[in-house]
């Protein structure tokens, strides 16, 4: 989470940042293993998966929840649910840590900027923290 302060970003700068990640973490090998259990029985899918993991080089993950607790929720609308949820709580952490950094309150900022690929939704999640924490 990037906080800047104004009304737009030309002529602005970056006043504080906050950032907050998940809970869990997982190893390359732990996301190996589940995504084997992901895909168990879809020999192509798993390789295809497993290739992705290992050449994005990325060592270790942090996920909202136990691997179990993500492969036993069903369908993407009980996803959006838990990402909802746990999102809100980065988010506001993530926030409130940009603020304290730049020695700002809410009514001091004019822009955010967001991005997520985990689970897009209507309204967003960064929608969501502003009316929550009272963003103009």
């Amino acid at each position: 989470m990037k906080l800047i302060a104004g009304n737009s970003i030309a002529g602005k700068s970056i006043a504080g940042i906050g950032t907050a990640v998940p809970d869990h973490k997982l190893s390359l090998q732990d996301t190996l293993d589940a995504g084997a259990a992901w895909l168990a029985g879809r020999p192509a899918e798993l390789a295809l998966f497993s290739r992705f993991a290992v050449s994005s080089q990325i060592q270790n993950r942090h996920i909202a929840f136990r691997t179990e607790e993500i492969l036993g929720l069903n369908g993407y609308p009980s996803r959006l649910e838990r990402f909802h949820e746990v999102g809100m709580n980065l988010a506001e952490r993530a926030i409130n840590a940009a603020l304290k950094d730049a020695g700002l309150t809410v009514k001091d900022v004019g822009t955010i900027i967001f991005t997520s690929c985990t689970a897009p939704s209507i309204p967003s999640l960064d929608t969501r923290v502003i009316d929550k924490l009272g963003f103009s």
